[in-house]
C-alpha cells in the first residue's frame, strides 16, 4: 500500500508540472532570405531578450546567434539557401524550435533581385512597370508587401494564441485524468487486498 502512495504522489508531480510548464512558441516567417522570429509564453507575453541560435540542418553549424526584443520580435538575413533550425531559448531553461526552409528558387530570387528600378521606355509608360512618381513597379510592390504583412501580423499572432489556447492542457483536464488514475489503482488495491485476505 506504501509503494501505491508514492507512485501516486509521483504521478500526480508529474502531470501537474507538465500541465502548468510555461510554454513557449516560436513562429517564424519567411520573406526572401529575411527570417522574421517572434516568440511567445502559453500565456500570451512575449519572450523578452530570448537568445535565437539558427543551425544550418546540413552541416548542424550555427549561423546566426541573436536576442528577441522587448516584443519577443528577432530578424535576420539567411546566409544562403538551405534548410535551418531555429531554437529560441529563453529564462528557467525554456525552449521552442521551429524549422525554416529557405531553398525553393523564387525565395532565392526574390532575395537576389536588386530593389532598384528598372529602365523603362517613355513608350511603356502605361505597363504594368512603368514608374509612378519616382517610384518602380517593384518598389510599389515591395510596399504594398510590407504594409500587408505590418497589418496581418496581429491577426496571425491572435491566430497563434487561439491554437495554443485550444490545445492547451485545462485544469478539468488535469483533475478527470487524476480520477481515473486513482480510480484504476484503488481498484488494483482493493483486488490485492481482497486476494490477500483470501489467501
Amino acid at each position: 500500500m506504501k509503494r501505491l502512495v508514492i507512485l501516486l504522489t509521483v504521478l500526480f508531480v508529474a502531470i501537474f508540472s507538465n500541465a502548468f510548464a510555461h510554454k513557449i512558441t516560436a513562429f517564424t516567417d519567411l520573406e526572401g532570405n529575411k527570417l522574421s522570429v517572434y516568440s511567445y509564453f502559453n500565456d500570451g507575453t512575449p519572450a523578452k531578450h530570448a537568445q535565437v541560435i539558427i543551425y544550418d540542418e546540413k552541416t548542424g553549424k550555427k549561423v546566426i546567434t541573436g536576442y528577441t526584443d522587448n516584443e519577443g520580435n528577432y530578424s535576420c538575413t539567411l546566409p544562403h539557401p538551405g534548410k535551418y533550425k531555429v531554437v529560441v531559448n529563453a529564462e528557467l531553461g525554456h525552449r521552442a524550435v521551429a524549422e525554416v526552409d529557405y531553398g525553393s528558387v523564387e525565395q532565392a530570387a526574390s532575395a537576389e533581385q536588386p530593389s532598384s528600378s528598372k529602365n523603362v521606355s517613355q513608350g511603356m509608360s502605361n505597363s504594368a512597370n512603368a514608374p509612378v512618381a519616382g517610384v518602380s513597379a517593384d518598389e510599389i510592390r515591395k510596399i504594398v508587401r510590407e504594409e500587408l504583412k505590418e497589418q496581418l501580423q496581429p491577426i496571425d499572432r491572435k491566430l497563434l494564441k487561439i491554437e495554443e489556447q485550444v490545445s492547451a492542457i485545462h485544469l478539468k483536464d488535469v483533475f478527470g485524468g487524476l480520477g481515473w488514475i486513482v480510480g484504476i489503482f484503488g481498484a488494483a488495491a482493493f483486488g490485492y487486498s481482497f486476494r490477500r485476505k483470501e489467501a
